[in-house]
C-alpha cells in the first residue's frame, strides 16, 4: 500500500474510526523503543526520558538526584 492509498482510506473513515487509528498509531510509536517524550505539564514540556521525572540531556547530578537507586 502506498502513502497515497493509505491517505485516501484514512480520509474515508468516520471520526470515531479516525480516532481509533490515531490511538493505534500513537501506541505503536510509544512501543518503538524511543523513550524520549514531550508532555505538556510535565517538566515544563521539555523532552524527558519516558516515565522518569527528569529532562533528557540533564546533568549527571540531576539524574542521580532524581534516581537515587543509581547510587547504590
Amino acid at each position: 500500500m502506498t502513502i497515497q492509498e493509505l491517505e485516501a482510506q484514512l480520509l474515508a473513515l468516520t471520526p470515531i474510526d479516525k480516532a481509533e487509528a490515531i490511538s493505534i498509531l500513537t501506541q505503536s510509536l510509544k512501543n518503538s523503543g524511543r523513550p524520549i517524550t514531550k508532555t505538556p505539564g510535565v517538566m515544563g514540556g521539555d523532552a524527558c526520558i519516558e516515565k522518569l521525572a527528569f529532562p533528557f540531556g540533564c546533568s549527571p547530578a540531576i539524574a542521580m538526584t532524581a534516581l537515587p537507586m543509581l547510587l547504590s
